[in-house]
């Protein structure tokens, strides 16, 4: 029940949130969402848009994450990473950290 409140929630955040967007910001979200745009007129276009998001939501198994990332688009940032704790942020910031030996005198550059 709880899930289907949150599920909800979601969706009229992303509603809300699509309706505010302008021209250019909607026609990127149809073509995320690789909604046909062309010959259509700016109601056309949110119609088209809003029946894309309710398909794939509806045929999709984890609908949370669907809707996490739609929103995350819209609003220009990048969706979160499932299950990502701060300890595993840190660690895969270690990870990428590369070490260099230099040929020429024995330092190591990184």
């Amino acid at each position: 029940m709880a899930a289907e409140h949150e599920i909800e929630e979601l969706q009229l955040q992303l509603e809300s949130k699509v309706c505010g967007l302008g021209v250019d910001a909607r026609v990127q979200l149809a073509e995320h969402l690789q909604v046909e745009t062309k010959e259509l007129g700016w109601l056309a276009l949110s119609k088209r848009i809003r029946e894309k998001i309710e398909q794939d939501v509806s045929e999709a198994d984890d609908k949370k994450t669907l809707l996490v990332g739609l929103v995350a688009f819209v609003d220009g940032k990048p969706p979160p990473l499932e299950d990502e704790t701060t300890e595993d942020k840190a660690l895969n910031v270690k990870q990428q950290i590369i070490f260099v030996p230099n040929a020429t005198d024995g330092s190591i550059k990184y």
